[in-house]
This record gives structure tokens, sequence and C-alpha cells, in this order.
């Protein structure tokens, strides 16, 4: 089944590029697939430690950026309740992100009582037009990373169900090239579609920083933790499978 399982990512890989040799679209398709290599000697346990620690990276970065606390984990019954269908993962971190801006609004009010005033006479408000736009977008971010994610996961089970599924006379490799097609095809998919909403919200997170004249150093860590993870995790489920 592992074997099965690695020929399965090993064609999706070069199959991608083979069509990215004629779409050049999906040019970060075969940048994550060789820059996966780096990767190859790692176990399934270090390269978890590896997206975890770029994506504890990111939220320090973030923070940096925002000038707010690094955002936590999801606890338990957050989690418990996205599986239910009662929430949504960019809903529960712009709850997260709201945790941390109250927290933020207290402080501020312990530490000078008589909150200073616009000229307009009204209080200055403890979030930045910044802040509260970057928040905006960190929370899809994170929603559209969840969600991808999870449909890749389902779909490499899919695949598994299907194999394990077949009369044993039946695992050929006439078999598994039918599956492999198959799925592969369905794994691009989601690839492509998650670029696509990726590099919408960061086209929006860009413009509406620009327009009040904000700094938008931010994207490039947000890219460069994008393409790490999706390089990471080609490896990770090339170590799983593999």
């Amino acid at each position: 089944m592992k074997k099965f399982l690695k020929a399965l990512m090993i064609f999706t890989m070069f199959l991608t590029v083979g069509v990215t040799a004629l779409a050049i679209w999906k040019g970060d398709t075969i940048i994550a697939a060789v820059n996966s290599l780096q990767y190859q000697n790692y176990t399934k346990e270090e390269l978890t430690q590896k997206i975890q620690e770029n994506d504890q990276k990111l939220k320090a970065e973030i923070a940096k950026y925002t000038g707010g606390a690094p955002l936590r984990e999801l606890s338990e019954e957050e989690q418990a309740q996205i599986e239910r269908g009662e929430t949504t993962y960019e809903e529960v971190y712009e709850k997260i992100l709201n945790e941390i801006n109250q927290a933020e609004r207290e402080n501020l009010e312990k530490d000078n009582p008589s909150q200073p005033e616009q000229s307009d006479g009204n209080p200055v408000p403890p979030v930045s037009p910044a802040k509260a736009i970057t928040d905006k977008y960190i929370a899809k971010m994170y929603g559209l990373k969840s969600k991808y994610v999870g449909q890749l996961d389902a779909c490499i089970a899919q695949a598994i169900s299907e194999y394990k599924s077949l009369p044993k006379e039946e695992h050929t490799s006439a078999s598994k090239r039918s599956i492999m097609s198959k799925y592969m095809g369905q794994m691009a998919g989601l690839e492509s579609a998650c670029d696509t909403e990726v590099n919408s919200v960061l086209s929006s997170l860009e413009r509406e920083l620009k327009e009040i004249g904000a700094d938008t150093s931010i994207l490039q860590t947000i890219r460069s933790a994008y393409a790490n993870e999706k390089s990471m995790k080609i490896a990770y489920y090339m170590a799983t499978y593999g």
C-alpha cells in the first residue's frame, strides 16, 4: 500500500510538472516539487516538526508586524466545532485575533486610563488600520490553509480506500495507473484552486495596505511561508506513504 501511495505522489508530481511545461501558470508546482527534494531524507516526524516551526515562525513575524501577540493554537473544542460544521477555520481565527485585540485594549486602558483623543474628539482606536486589515486577511489565509489541507488529506484517503476495495487479482499496474491518473487530476486541481485563492487574498491585502500607505513587507513573509509549507507537505506525504 505504501508503495502504491508513493507511486501516486511521484506520478502526481511528475505529470503535473509535464503539464506545467505547457502552462506557465503552474510554475509554483514545479518549484514546490523540486524544493521538496531537500527534505527527502527527513522522517515524517521531523517533517511535522519542520512544518510546525514554519507556522510558528510565520505567526511570530505577523505578531512583530502588527505589534500583537502571536496567534494561539486552536482548542479541542474549537476543532470539534469546525468538524461538526458549527463554525469555520476563518471564523475561529477571526475570534482569536479579536481576543488578542481585546487584550491589547484592556492593557492600553490600564496603562493609560484617560485615552488620548483625535482632533475630532473621538478616542484614538487601539487597533491601527494596518493591523485591522492584516488581521482580516491572516484569518482568511489560515482558513484557506485548513480547508485545502483537509481536502488533500481526504483525497489521499479516498485513493487508499479505492485501491484497497479492489479484488486482490486487480492489484495490477494498470489499476494503479488508472487510480493515479484519477486522483492526480483532483490533487492538481486542489493545488491550483488553493494557489488562486491565496493569490487573490494576498492581492487584496496588498491593495488595502497600499491604499492607506502602510508597509507591505508582510506579504513577502506570507508568500515565503506558503511556498515553504507546500514543499514540506509534498515531502511529508512522500515520507508518510513512501
